[in-house]
C-alpha cells in the first residue's frame, strides 16, 4: 500500500499543477502532464498544491507562488475542482483516482488502477477539465503586475 494513502483525503475545494511548456500543445495540456515519473525511487503520486484563494486570479497567483523552482513563462499552471474532478473521473463502481494531503499545500494525486485504457480516459478527462482553467505563466505574472499598481 503506498504511503500516501495514510494521508487524509481531499474531497473539495482547488488544487493547482504547473504544466512544463513541452506539455502544452495548441494550447491542449498533453496527457503526459499526468504521468507518474520514472524515477529511484518510483513516483507513488503526481504533485499538485491546493489553493484556497475564493478569487481565480489569486488562485493562480498563489499556485506560482507555493513551487519550489522559477516556472519558465511559457509553462502555465491548470487549477482543478477537487470535488468535480472526482466525480468525471470516478464512477459509482470505482475510484480511479483520490487526492490525499501531503504536507499542505503540497498534495497528491493518486491512481488507484493499473489498467493503460483506464488510465489513458482519466487523463484524457483530467486534460480536458484543465482547460477551463489554465493561464500561461506569463499571463499570470502579468496580472500580478497590473494588480501591484
Amino acid at each position: 500500500m503506498s504511503d500516501i494513502l495514510q494521508y487524509t483525503s481531499i474531497d473539495n475545494g482547488t488544487v493547482s499543477r504547473y504544466i512544463k511548456p513541452s506539455f502544452i500543445r495548441n494550447g491542449c495540456i498533453d496527457l503526459v502532464s499526468f504521468d507518474l515519473r520514472d524515477r529511484k525511487p518510483p513516483e507513488k503520486f503526481v504533485s499538485f498544491h491546493k489553493v484556497d484563494d475564493t478569487d481565480e486570479d489569486l488562485k493562480f497567483i498563489s499556485a506560482i507562488s507555493y513551487l519550489s523552482f522559477t516556472p519558465k513563462q511559457n509553462g502555465a499552471i491548470i487549477l482543478l475542482d477537487v470535488e468535480e474532478t472526482l466525480e468525471e473521473v470516478n464512477d459509482e463502481e470505482d475510484d480511479f483516482i483520490s487526492f490525499r494531503e501531503k504536507d499542505l499545500p503540497h498534495c497528491g494525486m493518486i491512481y488507484h488502477t493499473n489498467d493503460l485504457t483506464k488510465l489513458q480516459e482519466v487523463k484524457t478527462t483530467l486534460s480536458y477539465l484543465a482547460l477551463n482553467q489554465f493561464k500561461f505563466v506569463k499571463d499570470i505574472n502579468n496580472n500580478l503586475v497590473q494588480v501591484e499598481r
